[in-house]
């Protein structure tokens, strides 16, 4: 074969163990509640996803943390509807005018094989 494509070739393949770069992109879709209004102790009240299908920029948060536990759950108008024992994924950001690092956003999963499947792609 030729240098030149070969070169081109070892160009093109990432080296073995290499990480390849993807999509900071994550899909969220399904039986998911959201908060964005976050309160410690288990006293969010989460709300249904209001669109079919929401991308979130993992690129754009600080830290990601997981935490299972009861979850308040509310209709889309913002009622408290029950109580379920979910599974959290907390999207931290840091303030840099407060110095404080603080839960933008907040998904929970009521279903693990749900909760499971998208911690996966983080």
């Amino acid at each position: 074969k030729n240098m030149a494509s070969l070169k081109r070739r070892a160009a093109e393949e990432p080296e073995s163990g290499a990480l390849v770069q993807s999509s900071p992109f994550i899909s969220v879709s399904g039986a998911v509640f959201l908060t964005e209004q976050f309160k410690p102790s288990f006293e969010s009240l989460y709300l249904p996803l209001r669109a079919t299908e929401m991308l979130i920029n993992t690129s754009k948060f600080d830290r990601i943390t997981f935490e299972s536990g009861p979850a308040f759950i509310g209709m889309e108008a913002g009622r408290y509807l029950r109580t379920i024992t979910g599974h959290m994924i907390h999207f931290w950001r840091f303030d840099e005018k407060e110095r404080v690092t603080y839960v933008s956003l907040s998904l929970c999963f009521e279903l693990p094989h749900e909760f499971s499947r998208f911690r996966e792609r983080l």
